[in-house]
């Protein structure tokens, strides 16, 4: 069960994870956002919630999409649950009452999404925090297994006391489809975004750095891809200042097939998060041979090796971003980091890696499929 609402990040995953299983020889029945008739009403109200930020609106709405999940669930035989998302906890419960394997794939954590906005400035969330905190911990409480992408984001997303339920592993990349087209010295001095338009994902900061970047220096271009409940505020931010309104472009959102290209155009990528688990851009950017500049957040320090295979961002404010961004730029060291982060994602991060790891999770008996 993947986000029953359209965001189009968390479809990515959930999208690839029931592909790796389908290779295992899985039966694989998936229910997201997609499942759900979204009229226009449903959409304008459920865009109201997420710009007033009302815990009242979303909660309801996020139970009405979980007991049509349920509803949809009822219809479906099936061996093992897996829910993406830890708030889920209604098709959490429902796949217990069954008597069926539940896992749930930590690839984040909202609790943790929202500390962070907290921290950057927004202490009306500490009640959404508290709420989320809740669910999740009966949703973990629940599960037979959480399925974590990597050792240092189960440390940053606090789910080490979860002991033996921990699955770590499981993350890939298709190096087929992202891999290098145009070599890094030949590109444009082009510094990207690509992800979520949303506040946890610092995008708002990235902006303000660009600006700042943009203000002093002619050489330096911006891109911008993705989508999100900011996707006004960066389009106004952009056109209202003079510095950056020939120098950005705005993608919006991006099918997946663009991607590896629009990271074949960029010399840096930077994700200025609040809080991950092991994006997947981060691994799709050094396998096309793009330098990344990301928070020291979630499972980023385990991958991106300061100065070796990536660089770590210290501190998302905006005027230390843009001092990154620079330092990074000038410091002669893209070429061969960039070099490094290709192999290391070939190595490790396998789509060949991955299978193995869910074939052993799955562990089903002789040659009959399971039902996922």
């Amino acid at each position: 069960m993947g986000n029953l609402y359209d965001d189009p990040i968390p479809k990515i995953t959930t999208t690839r994870l029931a592909s790796l299983l389908t290779e295992l020889r899985c039966v694989v029945g998936y229910i997201s956002g997609e499942s759900f008739l979204n009229q226009p009403s449903q959409t304008t109200r459920l865009t109201k919630f997420r710009v007033t930020e009302s815990i009242v609106g979303l909660t309801l709405e996020s139970a009405k999409r979980q007991i049509g999940a349920v509803a949809r669930m009822r219809q479906r035989n099936f061996d093992v649950g897996i829910v993406m998302l830890s708030f889920l906890m209604l098709p959490c419960l429902y796949v217990k009452m069954r008597g069926k394997s539940l896992w749930i794939y930590a690839g984040g954590r909202a609790s943790k999404s929202i500390a962070g906005e907290i921290q950057h400035g927004s202490p009306h969330r500490w009640p959404a925090y508290i709420l989320m905190r809740i669910v999740e911990h009966l949703s973990f409480g629940l599960a037979d297994r959480i399925i974590v992408e990597a050792r240092a984001g189960a440390r940053f997303l606090g789910l080490e006391k979860y002991g033996d339920k921990l699955a770590i592993g499981g993350q890939c990349v298709d190096t087929h489809k992202f891999t290098v087209t145009t070599p890094l010295r030949e590109r444009k001095q082009t510094v990207g975004y690509v992800g979520g338009l949303k506040r946890e994902k610092g995008v708002a900061e990235f902006l303000q750095a660009a600006a700042i970047l943009a203000s002093k220096r002619n050489d330096i271009d911006f891109t911008i891809v993705g989508t999100g409940p900011l996707a006004h505020s960066v389009a106004d931010f952009v056109s209202s200042n003079r510095a950056l309104q020939s120098r950005v472009r705005l993608i919006g959102w991006a099918p997946r097939d663009l991607i590896p290209d629009i990271l074949n155009e960029l010399s840096l990528l930077v994700l200025p998060s609040y809080s991950e688990g092991l994006p997947s851009i981060v691994l799709e950017a050094m396998a096309c041979g793009t330098p990344v500049l990301a928070s020291r957040v979630g499972a980023i320090p385990e991958i991106l090796i300061d100065s070796s295979t990536g660089f770590l961002l210290d501190d998302t404010d905006p005027g230390r971003t843009a001092e990154s961004i620079e330092r990074v730029l000038g410091s002669g060291q893209l070429e061969r980091v960039a070099k490094n982060a290709a192999e290391a994602v070939e190595k490790e991060y396998s789509v060949q890696a991955a299978l193995s790891f869910y074939a052993a999770l799955v562990g089903k008996p002789g040659d009959q499929p399971a039902q996922a």
